[in-house]
C-alpha cells in the first residue's frame, strides 16, 4: 500500500514536471544489482520508470535514467524500457557493463547510452594511461551510434581540466575518423 502511495504521488510530480519548459528528464533512481536484486529491480523499479517515461512522453518529452552501478544483469529488460536512454553508465569496478555491447543492444532499441568513462580513470590514471583508456572506449564503440561520452557517475574532485580537454579531443578526432570511412 505504501510503496503504491508514493508511486502515485511520484507520478503527479512528473506530471506537474512535464507540463513545464524542460525538454529533457533525468531521473536518479541508482539502479544497481549489487544493492537489490535483479528481481525486485523488475518487478518494482523499471515498471515506475516506464510509467514516468509514458507521462514524459505524452508530454513529447525525453526521459533518461541514471544508471551508474552494476546493472549487467538486467541491461536487456532496461533496454526494452519506455525511456529513451540511460546516462553516467560505467565499466567496472564501479559498474559492471561492457560499454560497447551495452551500447549496441540500447541502439538496437532506439536508447541512447551515455557515460563510459570509468570515473575513477580520471583522478587515478596518469595522463597517459587516461588517454589510452579513453582512445580504447572509443575504439570499441560501434559507428553511428546513439553514444554520449562521459563520466560514468561523475568527474571526481580534484580532476585536472586538462583531462576533460584529453577527451574532447580525442572524440573529435574519432567523429572525423568516423566521417573518414
Amino acid at each position: 500500500m505504501t510503496m503504491q502511495v508514493i508511486m502515485e504521488l511520484n507520478k503527479k510530480q512528473v506530471e506537474i514536471s512535464a507540463q513545464g519548459p524542460c525538454e529533457v528528464f533525468i531521473c536518479y533512481e541508482n539502479t544497481n544489482t549489487e544493492g537489490s536484486s535483479p528481481e525486485w529491480i523488475r518487478q518494482y523499479e523499471l515498471p515506475q520508470l516506464n510509467e514516468f517515461a509514458k507521462i514524459t512522453n505524452k508530454f513529447k518529452k525525453t526521459m533518461f535514467a541514471h544508471m551508474c552501478g552494476n546493472i549487467n544483469l538486467i541491461i536487456e529488460e532496461i533496454a526494452q524500457c519506455e525511456f529513451q536512454g540511460i546516462i553516467d553508465v560505467t565499466p567496472p569496478p564501479t559498474g559492471d557493463l561492457d560499454i560497447a555491447n551495452a551500447v549496441r543492444l540500447m541502439n538496437r532499441n532506439g536508447k541512447l547510452l551515455a557515460g563510459g568513462i570509468e570515473c575513477n580513470v580520471f583522478s587515478s590514471y596518469s595522463d597517459d594511461e587516461f588517454k589510452y583508456s579513453v582512445k580504447h572506449l572509443l575504439e570499441e564503440i560501434p559507428q553511428k551510434s546513439a553514444f554520449m561520452l562521459g563520466s560514468g557517475d561523475a568527474v571526481p574532485k580534484g580532476t585536472r581540466i586538462e583531462k576533460l580537454l584529453v577527451a574532447k579531443e580525442l572524440l573529435k578526432c574519432h567523429a572525423t575518423s568516423f566521417k573518414e570511412r
